[in-house]
């Protein structure tokens, strides 16, 4: 999601975990990850980078969906959202990255669009607090995707 927001709340999140594994000698492997994420801000489509893909791949929905529709038409991709959290609601767990990715592409462009508000947002409340503890992000999405 902080790709989402921009390279303003990029930059301040990297700095603040920086800050807290700088001495360490095996950071977690999200913050290797979450760094080659942000440089890549300047070169593609930020619901792609939050998303873990690329625009070639294709989305494995009732039918094999390229992202790059799905990018192109973000109302596409909000109906096909609303049936796959369906889905999950109805007990198919496996399908929650794929609802994950679905919503990055339907409202993506909304989150950045309000990106600047919502940044200045975090940073207030979060302050100077020391980041928590995050769990690795799971992969299981890119076994639901196919090149």
């Amino acid at each position: 999601m902080a790709i989402l927001l921009g390279e303003d709340f990029s930059a301040w999140l990297f700095e603040r975990w920086h800050k807290q594994w700088k001495g360490h000698p095996q950071p977690p492997s999200f913050y290797w990850t979450f760094k080659d994420m942000k440089s890549s801000l300047v070169d593609a489509d930020p619901r792609v980078i939050a998303a873990h893909t690329k625009s070639t791949v294709q989305v494995d929905l009732r039918e094999a969906i390229p992202v790059k529709e799905l990018l192109e038409k973000p109302e596409g991709a909000a109906t096909f959202l609303s049936g796959t959290c369906m889905k999950v609601f109805q007990g198919r767990s496996d399908l929650r990255s794929t609802a994950r990715i679905l919503d990055y592409f339907a409202y993506g462009l909304q989150i950045r669009e309000r990106s600047t508000s919502l940044t200045r947002a975090i940073i207030r409340e979060i302050g100077q607090q020391q980041s928590g503890e995050l769990t690795e992000i799971s992969t299981e999405s890119k076994e639901e995707m196919t090149e």
